[in-house]
């Protein structure tokens, strides 16, 4: 009888596969993880960059707008600019934020949760939110009118009646 103190052949290789299963078992579980918060990252990123490029392109109509409409209870507005000719409107319709321009309408964003228009002293508030998956993110941001004083002069209030008002600064 050998009485030798060691391990076998078959018990080195069954070990070995045990810990390679094992190790592999934990490297695949932490590169699943790492992959989740990878793509919800990207995600994110993906509704910040359309909730920055929309809200831009709203204020930059609004900047350059003469006439300037406050539609259905703020949830919609109207940009005219009489010197270049030209009348846009942004709305929502379902979760689509939506331009229109000469009769043809364009989707701006299209996971579109809440928006909403008001009037500021001297500026136009703008309020947006975009979800997509269980992430959502919202901006708020006020647009300073270019052409105030013209834009001034032609505020329009569907709470009135939807009548014009004269709200510019009397000249001599």
């Amino acid at each position: 009888m050998f009485n030798n103190k060691g391990f076998t052949l078959i018990e080195i290789i069954i070990t070995t596969i045990i810990g390679a299963a094992i190790v592999l078992l934990s490297l695949g579980h932490i590169m699943l993880t790492t992959q989740r918060y990878w793509i919800g990252g990207a995600r994110e990123i993906d509704l910040q960059r359309d909730l920055s490029l929309s809200m831009d392109w709203i204020k930059r109509v609004l900047r350059d707008g003469e006439r300037i409409r406050i539609l259905a209870g703020g949830e919609s507005i109207e940009v005219e600019n009489l010197r270049e000719g030209w009348r846009k409107r942004f709305y929502r319709e379902g979760n689509n934020l939506k331009m229109e321009r000469a009769g043809e309408s364009r989707v701006i964003v299209d996971n579109l949760t809440a928006l909403s228009f008001c009037w500021g002293i001297r500026d136009i508030g703008i309020d947006i939110s975009l979800s997509e998956y269980d992430m959502e993110v919202s901006a708020r941001s006020a647009a300073t009118l270019r052409n105030r004083l013209l834009a001034a002069e032609w505020l329009f209030d569907e709470n009135t009646g939807g009548t014009l008002r004269d709200t510019s600064p009397k000249r001599n």
